[in-house]
């Protein structure tokens, strides 16, 4: 034989063969083969099959090596390719395996699932399986395990949830991946028109896959919890530390699950990883829309994410109000089940309300001019060892800029305060029954956050405010169409927390309500001092007041409120992790948002530092030793008294305002000004500016504004301001030479400046002469000791340029408005794009059927 040969000590032969340990996991056999380096991995597999001589399809196998956690399945490449020596022990084995699945509404289902594939495939697989669109939103989670439970009541709770195992899904089976419906635009409704309930013909799901001849409603309809058992046994995070646990078991999307040490019949959790759902559209989604509402029931009712006591018996009559509307749908169905909807009829009536477009020509008004909110609003700054104390402000809010006065008498001045809301974070606090209507604002500056609250006073103006300022943090003013409608989400949100109902319309307290089952143990423990039959009635007349308010909504539109409802809570999208920093001795939490990255106190969930992903330049992972390192500073450069900082000036202080900045010279005093309280020097070092500015509205306002820039900051600060006319008296120091020394006088003080150069100082007083000439026709400042140069001779010059600045000016924000309305247009014309396609479909689709 050509393979014989005399046994090396090291286990190969003379000839260059050695042997291959191989194990066969379905017939648990050990195969040894003799093999070379250069023999390629489908060459092992065809010595392998041949040597078994076992009559099988062994096409779904394939090698995979324990020690390197890895496939073999480039069947070309070779042993020695892959580095698979004498000491290699492979595994073949079927990559398709059983996994156990629990979906988000708690059911188990037994899936068979491609080991070999990574996360994200086989997470697609899946979701193609149950017809949810969108895979990327979901990924698979470890179960989490119950520190304060024994190993063996673990293994209890786990042979109860086998019992509500689903029949036996293959992802690819069937017809399921020629489905028409499951990604296309022209999908008919999988709503009942009337109840909002899924239609009942599986095969419109399903096609031939395995799962029409199961149950489909453990998918698309909501089942009630039916015991308050359910609840206590399952696990509850008690901490943000519990969180931060659940959430390391988050499976790696780019490695297979093999490579995670998935085993077969191992129970994973299907979820929506990302609070971010890309159009959830209950035409088409009714099992993705069910199995969102069910996710985020379980999160309330297991603590996960917190609301307050009017949420909760909201979200508690939004449930009770779903799980009646399920059973009476369901029944309906049974009922029903020899009626024929005609799809075409349903497609085309979809068709006629989306081109009629509703109300949307309503609320989209006039697009040209932008809507701005004025209003007395109650702001309040809040600081370490501070009492809360809120300050009464006459407010606009104009684009994205809120500007606070002291009186609405004061609104032509200069504002008190301005707050740029462009990437800011909006959070709602409110309470209902305390008529509390606050909103947080996290407002992103060069060195942090700063907060601001405000308070407003009714729910129709925190409405207002509310959606500006949400809108505002996206760039987008109230001129966008969205607007209107979601000041009506807010103002509907808030109506279905109110607890003041007709008391003659309340049902009567029957058995078919269970409120131990609808609220979350936390609200329970309030009355543990009570009977629990008071209790039982207490809670349950609060929901069913809480239930007149949602009582018309229908079974699809309940659960879209749920989910909205579910989306407007203060601490939804925050997801917390465990990691280690460089430096560092032990783990800490962070936690991670859709535009942020927070470092938080694992005791109080306090925020310590917060970083940015827009200002973030890199983020550094350690793999090796699994330790991140803190995200760099980002640094700007500090700009000089130039152009480049008279631009930064501009856009920073004066644009926002509606003012234009004329000139700009950066100074210092001359001599500094002692408070014995406060250090001289040190990390208080700062940069002032003296700026001339006028209004874009006619008529012209100037103002001579004091600026500051901070050190180690990138932002300026508004000092103090003077009106034109209050300047008495400028004095140039030396009428002969040109020096950088000025004195500016005004009504109630004076101020003695230094500039940073001569000619710096020379270009300010002159364009400052020209302004006072042009816009004070009385009473005009003195002008001392100034070279007659400054006075007269360049004044063409000066008008110029003051001309150009203007005319610069204006043209920026007219290109400003302009592209403002082109995106607002670009997305109308998107709009109707789609609806045309979807009329063509439909048509082509009902000229086929009559063709037929």
């Amino acid at each position: 034989m050509a393979l014989d040969g005399i046994r090396m000590p090291d286990g190969c032969y003379a000839d260059g063969t050695w042997e291959l340990k191989m194990h066969v996991t379905d017939l648990n056999r050990d195969v040894s083969l003799r093999v070379t380096g250069e023999i390629h991995i489908g060459g092992v597999m065809l010595k392998l099959v041949e040597k078994l001589d076992v009559k099988k399809d062994w096409s779904d196998h394939a090698l995979w090596w324990e020690k390197k956690k890895t496939w073999l399945l480039k069947t070309h490449w070779t042993l020695d390719k892959y580095g698979i020596q004498a000491d290699a022990r492979l595994l073949f084995t079927p990559q398709h395996k059983l996994l156990r699945l629990q979906l988000p509404n708690m059911k188990h289902m037994r899936v068979k699932v491609n080991f070999s594939d990574r996360v994200f495939k086989a997470v697609s697989d899946i979701c193609k399986t149950f017809n949810i669109r969108h895979p990327e939103e979901l990924s698979l989670l470890r179960k989490p395990r119950d520190p304060k439970k024994k190993k063996k009541k673990l293994e209890e709770a786990e042979e109860e949830a086998l019992e509500l195992e689903g029949p036996l899904l293959t992802p690819g089976s069937g017809s399921i991946y020629s489905s028409p419906g499951l990604y296309s635009k022209t999908m008919t409704p999988t709503y009942d028109s009337r109840d909002g309930s899924p239609l009942s013909p599986t095969s419109a799901w399903f096609g031939d896959s395995p799962l029409s001849e199961g149950n489909p409603s453990i998918l698309a309809v909501s089942q009630p919890i039916t015991s308050p058992d359910i609840l206590v046994k399952m696990y509850k995070p008690q901490s943000l530390l519990d969180k931060a646990k659940i959430n390391q078991g988050w499976l790696d999307s780019s490695r297979s699950l093999m490579e995670q040490d998935v085993k077969e019949n191992e129970v994973l959790l299907l979820r929506f990883k990302y609070h971010s759902f890309f159009d959830l559209n209950p035409k088409y989604d009714a099992i993705r829309v069910n199995q969102l509402y069910e996710q985020a029931k379980w999160a309330i009712l297991l603590e996960e994410i917190e609301c307050t006591e009017e949420e909760m018996m909201m979200f508690a009559a939004l449930q009770y109000h779903i799980n009646k509307l399920s059973i009476m749908s369901s029944e309906n169905h049974m009922n029903n089940s020899e009626k024929e909807i005609d799809e075409v009829d349903a497609a085309l009536s979809d068709l006629e309300i989306t081109l009629e477009g509703g109300k949307t020509s309503n609320t989209l008004g006039d697009i040209t001019s932008i809507p701005e909110l004025a209003d007395y609003v109650k702001v309040f700054k809040p600081k370490k060892l501070t009492l809360k104390g809120y300050k009464q402000y006459w407010c606009t809010f104009k684009d994205i800029t809120i500007s606070c006065y002291k009186s609405r008498e004061e609104a032509h001045l200069m504002p008190a305060h301005q707050m740029n809301l462009r990437g800011c974070e909006v959070t709602p606090d409110v309470n209902i029954s305390g008529q509390k209507f606050n909103i947080k604002l996290l407002i992103p500056v060069a060195d942090g956050m700063n907060e601001i609250w405000l308070r407003c006073d009714t729910e129709k103006q925190y409405a207002q405010w509310m959606a500006a300022c949400r809108l505002a943090s996206k760039g987008k003013t109230m001129a966008d169409s969205s607007y209107s409608l979601e000041v009506q989400n807010i103002l509907s949100f808030l109506k279905m927390q109110h607890m003041n109902p007709d008391p003659q319309i309340i049902e009567p307290i029957t058995t078919d309500i269970n409120p131990e089952c609808l609220v979350s143990p936390r609200y329970l423990k309030k009355y543990k001092n009570k009977q629990p039959g008071f209790v039982r009635d207490l809670i349950s007349a609060r929901i069913l007041e809480a239930h007149q308010n949602v009582a018309q909504m229908s079974l699809i539109e309940a659960k879209m409120r749920f989910i909205q409802a579910w989306q407007s809570l203060p601490e939804f999208g925050m997801t917390h992790f465990l990691a280690k920093f460089q430096g560092g001795k032990k783990d800490e939490l962070i936690g991670i948002t859709y535009n942020r990255l927070i470092r938080m106190d694992a005791g109080t969930g306090d925020a310590i530092k917060t970083w940015r992903f827009s200002n973030m330049k890199q983020w550094n992972v350690n793999w090796e030793i699994k330790m991140s390192q803190e995200p760099p500073a980002v640094t700007q450069p500090v700009p000089s008294a130039t152009m480049s900082a008279k631009s930064a000036l501009n856009k920073a202080i004066f644009i926002p305002n509606d003012e234009r900045l004329l000139a700009a010279v950066q100074v210092k005093r001359r001599t500094k000004k002692k408070i014995p309280f406060l250090a001289t020097g040190g990390p208080g070092d700062y940069t002032t500016f003296i700026c001339l500015s006028a209004t874009n509205k006619k008529p012209a306002q100037v103002f001579l504004t004091k600026v500051k820039k901070f050190e180690g900051s990138s932002s300026f600060v508004r000092r103090s301001q003077w009106t034109i006319s209050q300047l008495q008296q400028v004095n140039g120091i030396d009428s002969v030479r040109d020096c950088p020394e000025f004195d500016l006088i005004f009504e109630n003080g004076s101020d003695q400046w230094t500039a940073g150069s001569a000619g710096e100082k020379c270009m300010f007083v002159q364009i400052l002469h020209h302004t006072c000439q042009r816009f004070i026709p009385e009473r005009k400042p003195e002008f001392i000791n100034c070279p007659s140069k400054l006075l007269g001779g360049n004044s063409i010059l000066t008008e110029a340029a003051d001309s150009v600045s203007s005319a610069v000016q204006k043209a920026s924000q007219a290109l400003n408005e302009r592209g403002e309305r082109l995106g607002r247009v670009e997305e109308k014309t998107g709009e109707m794009m789609n609806s045309a396609q979807h009329f063509a479909d439909t048509a082509h689709k009902l000229a086929m059927k009559h063709k037929c």
